[in-house]
């Protein structure tokens, strides 16, 4: 068991296998590995032995130091360090020692990353007729069945000392079609002939690379709380979600409950400009102001901190989900860059509080033993609407799909859903205006019937679906699968096809020829004049205005279409004679 066992003794580990050799350290599996190694350093082991066999011979390689690490024997010296680790094998080998991400680990696929990967030569000369080829490989455990994408491959160079280590810099590429997600990263040396020994042949990323479509929704996200003792057998919790947007707004969610049930809330102070902000909750007012050392300023007898946690592997999906849950109750669920999840479900007036973790860069998380609202949840990436998913799952198995805010926009720019609309200017009126099969919409006011103002000076009210539509001069200036009509607003002609079509320019159905005689009769024009008096303001003039009720379009409208009241005013002339 760990840290157990005798203090004067050194305890003999005989079965245990090396997860890695380097030239200045090597490690070994340890309590908690999986799978069990079966034996492993204990406590008091530190200075013990590492020995390893090899060509039926012991070599001493280091010292135990930690339960899963030992430094190689020169670094206790006062000397420089020698090449102990390799002497004594004879093969000719080159092996990988590390490889790590230089800079973020967190990119954007069609973008390159830089890493660079460790390598040694311990054999006394590099002997391989094959130069032999560095290989990098990613997998995603957990998505699309963990495919393996190499992104990267070279010669190895073939100007080796004996025992000499290296540090190779490569530019990676990340495909432009890589699925977002969470990867990690394999070094290999491949093709080296079977005169290279293939141990130390292959190396893993130490951590993860996030990979992801473009940048996170906002500003800053950060997650906290605090707590007060209430009585021997109860606490009030109080969570706190802080949203940065980066159009210089901010959202501050609080939400409560008692250890032992009983009393919730939640409330929201959805829209604010950047700065100190405030809140009333039944239990006190909570104030918060990140630019200060003490950001929280909590109800009396509350203690607790809020962290910005806005980088970790989860980042490409980080942020804000809302949606509906099993029993159609309102869900507000933060995911942080780290995995860890906050918020809270509103059900019949009862706030139901939610805090679980996603760990070692999985995509699914059961559910707390107590919280029976869903049992675990999901991540997914949608690639066909490029959008972020957090899935509740019930104990039925039934999926109820979470939607991520997306980043803020103006109203009539383009938008993913109507999340990101509502995000814009924390105004919860506004709605995402999208053609049918297209993943980019608008971003407009809901209603405008009875506030023909509303659709500001960027937007006209359509009365019939109630719905405020850009304005637009040609079908180029509006969102991909929306055509720009003729009253000039940018509408989805599969969804409102009345709206796109354009009214006649001929007089209503039931006016009949007569009144149109009798209009002409009141404006007698001389002989002479009276043709090309019609043609002057008829003809010339151009295309009347479009008005409603007729049976033709004019959209083509030119001279000959007015040919019509020709014969009228012939007619008139002949009664005159």
């Amino acid at each position: 068991g760990q840290q157990e066992g005798p203090r004067n003794q050194l305890l003999l580990c005989a079965q245990n296998t090396l997860s890695s050799i380097q030239l200045n350290r090597l490690t070994y599996p340890g309590f908690g590995s999986n799978p069990v190694p079966p034996c492993k350093v204990n406590r008091w082991d530190s200075g013990g032995a590492v020995l390893v066999e090899e060509q039926e011979r012991l070599w001493l390689l280091a010292a135990h130091q930690t339960y899963r690490s030992a430094p190689m024997l020169w670094s206790w010296l006062d000397e420089a360090p020698p090449q102990m680790l390799h002497t004594p094998f004879a093969q000719p080998d080159l092996a990988l020692e590390q490889v790590v991400v230089v800079g973020s680990n967190d990119v954007q696929r069609g973008e390159t990353a830089e890493l660079t990967v460790i390598m040694s030569n311990p054999g006394l000369r590099r002997m391989a007729p094959e130069q032999g080829e560095l290989a990098i490989e990613l997998h995603a455990p957990g998505l699309h069945d963990d495919p393996i994408t190499e992104v990267y491959r070279q010669p190895v160079p073939r100007s080796w000392q004996s025992r000499q280590r290296r540090n190779e810099s490569i530019q990676m590429s990340f495909p432009a079609n890589l699925p977002v997600g969470i990867y990690l990263a394999n070094a290999r040396l491949l093709n080296m002939a079977a005169t290279d020994m293939e141990r130390n042949n292959q190396v893993a990323l130490d951590g993860v690379i996030s990979v992801r479509s473009r940048r996170n929704p906002f500003a800053r996200l950060s997650l906290g709380g605090v707590v007060r003792r209430v009585d021997d057998e109860s606490l009030q919790l109080i969570h706190f979600v802080h949203l940065e947007r980066r159009h210089g707004r901010q959202a501050l969610w609080v939400f409560g409950a008692n250890s032992t049930g009983g009393e919730s809330f939640n409330v929201v102070s959805y829209d604010g400009p950047i700065g100190a902000t405030s809140m009333e909750t039944p239990w006190g007012m909570v104030s918060l102001d990140l630019s200060q050392e003490e950001p929280i300023a909590a109800p009396d007898g509350f203690s607790g901190a809020i962290n910005s946690i806005d980088q970790g592997q989860y980042a490409p999906f980080s942020g804000i989900y809302e949606g509906e849950g099993p029993q159609s109750e309102q869900v507000l669920l933060a995911l942080a860059a780290t995995g860890h999840v906050t918020g809270f479900l509103n059900r019949d007036g009862t706030t139901v509080g939610v805090n679980l973790q996603f760990r070692d860069s999985t995509y699914r998380v059961e559910s707390a033993e107590n919280q029976t609202a869903f049992d675990a949840l999901e991540l997914s990436w949608n690639e066909e609407h490029d959008a972020a998913l957090l899935v509740l799952i019930d104990d039925e198995g039934r999926r109820f799909t979470l939607q991520r805010e997306e980043e803020p926009v103006a109203p009539y720019e383009t938008c993913r859903n109507g999340l990101q609309c509502q995000a814009y200017a924390g105004d919860r009126e506004m709605q995402c205006y999208q053609a049918v099969g297209q993943n980019f919409g608008v971003c407009s006011p809901r209603s405008c019937a009875e506030e023909p103002t509303r659709c500001g000076e960027l937007g006209r009210c359509l009365v019939e679906p109630d719905l405020c539509a850009p304005t637009c001069d040609t079908a180029e200036s509006c969102p991909l699968g929306m055509s720009c009509t003729h009253e000039r607003v940018c509408v989805d002609c599969q969804t409102y096809p009345s709206l796109c079509v354009a009214p006649d320019a001929g007089p209503p159905a039931d006016v009949g020829l007569m009144s149109d005689a009798a209009s002409l009769d009141r404006d007698v024009v001389p002989v002479d004049a009276g043709l090309s008096s019609v043609d002057a303001s008829l003809i010339d003039s151009g295309p009347p205005s479009p008005s409603p009720g007729s049976g033709c379009s004019c959209s083509d409208a030119n001279g000959i279409g007015l040919w019509w009241a020709l014969p009228l005013v012939l007619l008139r002339r002949r009664r005159l004679c």
